[in-house]
């Protein structure tokens, strides 16, 4: 999950406040859990949400950011991660 995260994540909500967009913080648990994971619920998890959005205003990453969307596996990973609690 962390390397999923770092590379298409991090970038925009890691630990770099300049750069941090909508105040959404993801590579510290606490700040995730806050505003972006549900742990045990990947289908009430914004992050999620966000990532198999259909809607260019809302997916993540954005089209603007100019990376390919997450691949099946990777989303269903980070739900699995997700539904066993995101530690």
């Amino acid at each position: 999950v962390r390397p999923i995260l770092s590379a298409r994540c991090l970038k925009c909500h890691g630990p770099d406040e300049g750069k941090r967009k909508a105040r959404l913080r993801l590579d510290e648990r606490e700040a995730a859990v806050k505003r972006a994971i549900k742990p045990g619920d990947s289908a009430k998890s914004p992050l999620i949400e966000r990532i198999v959005s259909k809607e260019a205003d809302e997916v993540m990453p954005p089209p603007s950011a100019k990376k390919p969307p997450l691949t099946p596996a990777q989303i269903d990973l980070l739900k699995r991660w997700i539904d066993q609690g995101a530690k």
